[in-house]
């Protein structure tokens, strides 16, 4: 009897060792995955992602409320940018760097007063550079749409000059006005004029700015530097009489 309750003792203590160690190594697992998870070395998966964000952008509000979109960025691999609202962005409404599980604030859009626009752009610049990239002719049109992303600009309306054509024969007709809007893309390459400017890239391009009253053509140029940071943003109406450019403010798109 005695001999019995010993050997069921050693057996319950083996498999509470088992448990233990099974139990142990899955901890061990789940910290490590954390860990290569926050700081990116791996990336996390993207619901994961989201819920971090969204409660680093809400919380102490209602996490569940917000809304998180990202910021289509294809030259960033291991970073990436998210934009986080609630109440149709009247309540909270921020623009958050992502790295692995590390996110910081870029912008917040809902601040009085308003925050500086070139502090944002140099924070946003400063989130690109830690990419390291290396931007060239080819993949300056990507890096170019996500900089018009952040600013709420659209680079489906980067148009061509058949394009312009088309939109000033549809002015007297909203109709036609919105069927072309609607059925803008991807502009094709010949839209953009990519140039070197020493070590930096300079991108001329026709934009069709259908927020402002009268939907005007502006002839846009932005400058890049090699590592994707936005250096300079040029703007102006085309044929407009007044040749001064507007929005010649280092780090500043138009808006």
């Amino acid at each position: 009897m005695e001999r019995t309750a010993a050997v069921n003792e050693r057996v319950i203590v083996r498999s509470g060792m088992r448990i233990l160690r099974v139990a142990l190594g899955a901890l061990i697992a789940a910290v490590i995955a954390f860990l290569v998870w926050f700081t990116g070395v791996l990336q996390p998966p993207e619901g994961l992602r989201r819920r971090v964000v969204a409660f680093v952008a809400i919380y102490p509000g209602p996490v569940s409320e917000a809304l998180v979109d990202r910021v289509i960025c294809p030259p960033l691999r291991g970073r990436h940018l998210y934009v986080v609202c609630t109440e149709d962005c009247e309540g909270q409404w921020r623009l958050l760097g992502v790295t692995g599980l590390r996110v910081e604030t870029l912008r917040n859009f809902n601040r009085v007063p308003p925050e500086d626009e070139s502090e944002v752009w140099s924070r946003l610049n400063r989130f690109i550079a830690r990419e390291e990239l290396e931007i060239d002719t080819a993949s300056a049109p990507s890096m170019i749409g996500c900089h018009m992303r952040v600013a709420g600009l659209y680079p489906e309306l980067i148009v061509t000059e058949s394009d312009v054509r088309e939109i000033e024969e549809a002015r007297p007709s909203e109709e036609k006005m919105r069927r072309i809007a609607e059925g803008l893309r991807d502009p094709p390459p010949e839209a953009m004029t990519i140039r070197r400017e020493g070590r930096d890239l300079a991108a001329g391009f026709l934009y069709w700015d259908t927020s402002r009253t009268g939907r005007p053509i502006l002839e846009v140029t932005y400058r890049l530097s090699r590592d994707g940071r936005l250096l300079d943003v040029r703007a102006r109406e085309r044929l407009s009489r007044d040749d001064t450019a507007f929005g010649n403010t280092p780090d500043i798109p138009p808006s």
